[in-house]
């Protein structure tokens, strides 16, 4: 049995993009599912989410034991937000859903995702027990008596165990506008390292490699070729994501051990996808694209 198990929900970048040209990747938008230590960790709320809150109510009821779900959200743009109103678990009385994101976290949620004339259901209004936490610089996320907590990882240590699942927290500054969280999970010797929404610098993002130092998988943004980020008729410089070669740039300094590039480019087929992950092989043996449903087990 693998001590971090991650499955991919939803891979694409900017919006959705359903059809014959992205079936073998997957067109929801971002969603990460991660399993450690009986924890269920969901980074991003994209169209992906939903499709797993479908699997987690069968289980539900299945089981009658209450869903408990931890939720990071990276940033607050609606392509890794827009799937938390229909995200069943938050309309289930007995559920606990634990979020955590930018600040005012509450005020991004109530007034903008579950806010009429934007959608018909208030927030408090969903029957589910809601905990809204907003995140700051050197934040850390641990577990006591299995409910998540924040400490300051600097001015407030905590002596973390192998046993113990850990969230580490880092924000990158490469994204229009407020920048946007990453998210580093730990649990028995074993890490998992997701930083999507991130634009490279030269000679890599020296606080990014730093966060992302010797970690067993890394997934990284690689929304655009090296001709879109350039020469497109409208170039994606300063949109704040990441060529493949920027992934692979972090991936060699950090000494990661795996490599997957994911936050596909809507304007990318799966025959597209298939000749950039051929070409990423070459340069980076091992390395992958994401794809829908795709498990990774540490």
């Amino acid at each position: 049995m693998s001590d971090i198990q991650v499955t991919f929900r939803g891979v694409r970048g900017s919006h959705a993009m359903p059809g014959e040209s992205t079936i073998r990747y997957g067109g929801n938008t971002t969603c990460l599912e991660v399993r450690a230590g009986g924890k269920l960790l969901v980074i991003d709320a994209g169209t992906g989410i939903i499709s797993l809150g479908k699997e987690l109510i069968k289980e539900h009821f299945a089981s009658q034991k209450p869903m408990e779900v931890v939720l990071l959200l990276t940033h607050m743009h609606h392509d890794h937000n827009e799937g938390l109103p229909f995200f069943q678990p938050m309309y289930i009385a007995s559920s606990r859903i634990y979020m955590f994101g930018p600040d005012p976290l509450e005020e991004n949620i109530s007034t903008v995702l579950f806010h009429s004339p934007y959608f018909p259901v208030e927030l408090e209004e969903l029957p589910s027990l809601k905990f809204l936490h907003s995140l700051m610089l050197s934040d850390m996320l641990y577990f006591e008596n299995n409910e998540p907590r924040l400490i300051h990882s600097i001015h407030s240590p905590h002596p973390s165990t192998d046993d113990e699942v850990i969230v580490r927290i880092h924000r990158g500054k490469a994204h229009p506008k407020e920048g946007v969280f990453m998210y580093r999970v730990e649990y028995k010797g074993k890490s998992v390292a997701f930083c999507t929404d991130t634009e490279g610098y030269v000679g890599g993002d020296t606080g990014l490699i730093r966060f992302v130092d010797g970690v067993d998988l890394l997934i990284h943004d690689a929304q655009y070729s090296t001709d879109n980020y350039i020469n497109d008729p409208v170039p994606k410089q300063g949109f704040g994501h990441s060529t493949p070669q920027m992934a692979m740039e972090v991936a060699r300094r950090a000494g990661v051990g795996r490599l997957i590039l994911t936050h596909h480019d809507p304007d990318a087929s799966d025959d597209v996808l298939d000749s950039v992950e051929t070409e990423v092989a070459v340069e980076y043996p091992g390395c992958q694209l994401a794809r829908e449903g795709m498990q990774i087990h540490l």
